[in-house]
């Protein structure tokens, strides 16, 4: 085997923390609004294929367009802010919608 038992032991153990904290943050989240007023998407069960599939296309036409321009700070900027609004509605499922803005600033910046 590539890595010995005790570090796929680790990993399967932080996928599965991974999948229950994600669980547990989609069931609070369905019980209440999201932070800052943010709206769920309308879609209905037979176009949300088609418009995941045509939004992952378009990102990936802007990201092949800023690595082919070699722009890492668009890229870091980009990173920042996507990973401080996920971050935000995460956080905001356990605490009030101000504290998670911090908390989620203050993760994605360290």
């Amino acid at each position: 085997m590539k890595h010995d038992l005790r570090i796929i032991a680790i990993l399967v153990l932080l996928f599965l923390a991974a999948q229950f904290i994600g669980l547990t943050i989609v069931q609070r989240l369905t019980e209440k609004e999201l932070a800052f007023g943010i709206q769920r998407p309308k879609l209905d069960q037979e176009r949300s294929v088609i418009f995941v599939f045509l939004i992952i296309i378009f990102v990936t036409v802007i990201a092949l367009i800023i690595a082919r321009f070699n722009a890492i700070r668009i890229f870091k900027v980009w990173f920042f802010i996507s990973l401080a609004l996920v971050l935000t509605i995460a956080i905001s499922a356990f605490t009030h919608q101000y504290i998670a803005l911090f908390l989620a600033l203050l993760v994605t910046y360290f």
